[in-house]
């Protein structure tokens, strides 16, 4: 018999349906962090991860890079691309988990653009946003 995580959390949802709870939504990331983002062609990791879990996951991913771009005050002059958006995510994760994080993509990939958002953003008691 194969074990599976997201059966685990589906059964400790109360009432036979189930939102998206905490660690469900913190599994989903997390795999997308760990696995989703070393794929080109996400659309067959969000099928799998979505058809196991039986929630949108690639909807959960748009509202919290949404939401850690809107928290970061981008200037208007920064274009929102998938790219920073991803650099982003896995930055911040990084950066409040404290743990190293070797940024890698081709020329043009928001990859310094990103850390400097993040560097000049993330300043605690000093930031802006």
């Amino acid at each position: 018999e194969s074990f599976s995580i997201f059966d685990v959390l589906r059964e400790q949802e109360p009432g036979g349906g189930w939102a998206m709870g905490e660690e469900l939504r913190s599994l989903c990331l997390a795999c997308y962090l760990c696995f989703g983002m070393r794929i080109i062609e996400r659309s067959d990791f969000f099928k799998a991860i979505e058809q196991a879990c039986g929630q949108p996951v690639s909807e959960l991913l748009t509202q919290v890079k949404s939401a850690i771009i809107q928290n970061l005050s981008l200037e208007d002059s920064v274009v929102r691309t998938k790219a920073l958006e991803d650099n982003l995510f896995a930055s911040v994760i990084a950066v409040a988990a404290r743990l190293p994080l070797l940024c890698l993509g081709c020329d043009g990939t928001s990859k310094t653009l990103s850390l400097n958002i993040l560097l000049s953003k993330m300043q605690g008691p000093l930031s802006n946003s």
